[in-house]
């Protein structure tokens, strides 16, 4: 398999564990994200480390014209996201991207069109769910060890340290919601296995450190079907100090049972006892990609899309004040219509 890489600015190098498994993946071109984009771990890993024979381009569509790869793997500036991946898919080849796919509404639905007519694959980097703790809570609610499930709460909280210049925008960076807050949006829907019906969130963006339209905090409130609640907060204010780069959390009450996830453990609170669990082995992400794209397993392709729906609308519901309520789905598409204080607007999304 011949796989390009575009950027180097989050997930990307999670293919790596993949590259030492199996010898018949090779990465044959890269091009950067954006000029200047750091590429020195890159190089150490995949053309130092592993000595793939890769060459470099300075127009990723040119790279995939000239390169024709069976994959590429999407991890430039946020905003780019939606373009690059429709440029792969509509020639065909199959994307391992990076979230959000997608920073905007109007693009996220024309990205939709393109994913269900290719003949190549979606396969967003959802990387929490390939974590143990988080892989082994959902397969604990699947098996009804905490009942019926009524509500989740999520957090994210990470260092800000220095983060590139595309940051400060808005438009390249997309918000700390759909890059942040969006592990857990997906944890949510993965695990509830229930459909978004409402959502309302707040965000901020002062005392940023001169990080320009940049958000420091960020509250998101849905509620799924079977009227299951559930909440995210999400902050750029860890402390320096702090142990690990994020703190990561979540906790899942049922009728019968809690679970909480935090400092990578995970408890389970029945009605007799509270005990910390043995933890699953999750498969490797990019593994479970290139099983799918082979089992043409395509059970997953749209999860990308709905998890960076849901991220979207709430960035939406933060800026323009109101509550997004989903309505009847026509046509494949499901309209929703938006609660504000002089009345409700509709939309089609």
């Amino acid at each position: 398999m011949r796989i390009c890489i575009i950027g180097n600015s989050g997930h990307g190098l999670t293919i790596l564990p993949e590259l030492d498994r199996r010898q018949d993946i090779q990465v044959t071109g890269f091009c950067e994200g954006y000029p200047g984009e750091p590429n020195r771990t890159f190089r150490q890993e995949v053309v130092e480390k592993r000595q793939h024979k890769v060459r470099w381009y300075h127009s990723y569509r040119a790279m995939l014209e000239e390169e024709r790869p069976d994959l590429v793997v999407i991890d430039g500036i946020f905003g780019e996201h939606g373009a690059m991946t429709m440029e792969a898919l509509r020639r065909g080849i199959h994307v391992f991207v990076d979230k959000p796919v997608a920073t905007q509404l109007k693009e996220l639905d024309e990205l939709e069109a393109v994913a269900r007519n290719s003949s190549a694959r979606l396969f967003a980097m959802l990387t929490m769910r390939y974590e143990a703790t988080f892989y082994t809570a959902r397969r604990l609610v699947e098996a009804g060890s905490i009942g019926q499930l009524r509500m989740l709460t999520g957090q994210k909280s990470y260092k800000l340290g220095k983060r590139p210049d595309f940051y400060r925008d808005r438009e390249q960076f997309g918000g700390i919601t759909p890059w942040i807050s969006i592990h857990i949006i997906d944890l949510i829907l993965w695990i509830a296995r229930k459909r978004c019906i409402s959502v309302s969130s707040l965000q901020d963006n002062h005392y940023n450190h001169g990080y320009g339209e940049l958000e420091m905090t960020s509250l998101c409130s849905l509620q799924l079907e079977d009227n299951i609640l559930a909440s995210i907060n999400s902050d750029y204010y860890r402390p320096k100090a702090a142990p690990t780069h994020g703190d990561d959390r979540l906790r899942i009450v049922g009728t019968e049972g809690i679970l909480e996830v935090m400092n990578d453990r995970l408890t389970l609170i029945s009605q007799d006892e509270a005990r910390e669990m043995e933890l699953m082995t999750p498969p490797d992400l990019f593994a479970d990609c290139l099983r799918r794209i082979e089992m043409k397993d395509f059970s997953q392709d749209m999860d990308g899309i709905e998890s960076t729906r849901i991220s979207l609308l709430s960035r939406q519901s933060a800026d323009e004040g109101g509550r997004l309520l989903f309505r009847e789905e026509r046509m494949g598409k499901r309209s929703f219509s938006f609660v504000l204080e002089e009345g409700v607007r509709n939309y089609a999304g």
